[in-house]
């Protein structure tokens, strides 16, 4: 007898997170990747980033991150690639566009370059683009 009352209460348990997924407005959507358009944007220097977007990437660029800020009608996008261990890295840009209801991005980062002069020092590739804003999800590739 106790295996069905705790078989009860199991399903009410169900039942009641189900109904409270629901009636929370909860929802899940998916990233419609097609795209709808190719986004113009600016590959920013150090000083061209607003000065709190830099700091949040200062505070991160040891791991490998993805960021967005928006600020006065524009969007930051940054991805980062942690801590390398040379001099020597790039990064560039494959895609960057907006679908139905996101705006994508694919970024691709390159070690040196076979008999690329590189310094043995810790560095931090990054790069930030500027775009217009633009009020919707941003998917990195």
């Amino acid at each position: 007898m106790k295996a069905k009352g705790r078989m009860k209460r199991g399903i009410l348990l169900l039942i009641f997170l189900s109904i409270m997924l629901f009636a929370s407005g909860c929802s899940i959507q998916k990233n419609d990747k097609e795209k709808a358009r190719d986004l113009d944007f600016t590959i920013l220097e150090e000083h061209e980033i607003p000065e709190e977007f830099l700091k949040e990437l200062e505070a991160q660029k040891e791991t490998p991150f993805q960021m967005t800020y928006a600020d006065q009608g524009a969007l930051y996008v940054a991805k980062g690639y942690g801590a390398q261990k040379t001099s020597g890295y790039s990064i560039s840009v494959k895609e960057f566009y907006e679908s139905k209801n996101a705006v994508c991005v694919h970024t691709n980062l390159f070690g040196p370059e076979k008999g690329e002069e590189i310094k043995h020092i810790k560095t931090y590739p990054y790069l930030v683009m500027k775009t217009e804003f633009i009020d919707k999800h941003v998917v990195f590739k």
